[in-house]
């Protein structure tokens, strides 16, 4: 078990002062008044970004390493962010293939802040790609669907035109 005293705490609707928040197991067990001395400053949860290009001058499809995770994470921290998915964008399987291998070491040895991975892509409609290469954009494969299946990647989430996506493919 352990205590915080804090000058204030939102808790998700309010502003309280001089709460003490008794923490078991990792999750907040109460909120009470405090009794004794608080920290200054102000405590409140913190944001979970779910589409994390890059940060701190790394692009995740360019470097896919646990130093560029732990870039990104530092730099979307001063914004709040406690929590994050490293997005790829529309590249290739091996890109693919090595994101999810980081993302996996990053998740078995508990880097802080990477809960996750986000693929954005690359099964999506040519006329509405936007930014992603048109050359990577592709039906779903099973080199893809190995990725999406496996079980250490934290959260996934996959961003598809569901045009692209053959329901049967999916079912198997």
């Amino acid at each position: 078990m352990q205590q915080i005293s804090v000058a204030r705490l939102f808790d998700g609707q309010n502003w309280q002062q001089n709460v003490t928040l008794t923490i078991k197991a990792g999750h907040i067990d109460s909120i009470q008044p405090a009794t004794g001395p608080v920290l200054s400053g102000s405590l409140m949860p913190g944001f979970i970004d779910v589409q994390v290009n890059g940060g701190g001058g790394t692009l995740f499809n360019t470097d896919t390493s646990i130093e560029a995770l732990r870039t990104m994470v530092k730099a979307h921290a001063q914004f709040g962010s406690t929590a994050l998915l490293p997005t790829v964008i529309t590249d290739s399987v091996a890109v693919m293939q090595q994101a999810a291998a980081v993302i996996a070491q990053a998740i078995a040895t508990k880097e802080p802040g990477i809960i996750g991975v986000h693929f954005e892509g690359p099964h999506l409609s040519v006329p509405k790609k936007g930014v992603h290469p048109q050359n990577f954009i592709r039906p779903l494969s099973e080199a893809e669907l190995a990725i999406y299946k496996r079980t250490d990647l934290g959260i996934k989430l996959v961003t598809v035109a569901p045009e692209t996506i053959s329901l049967n493919k999916l079912k198997s």
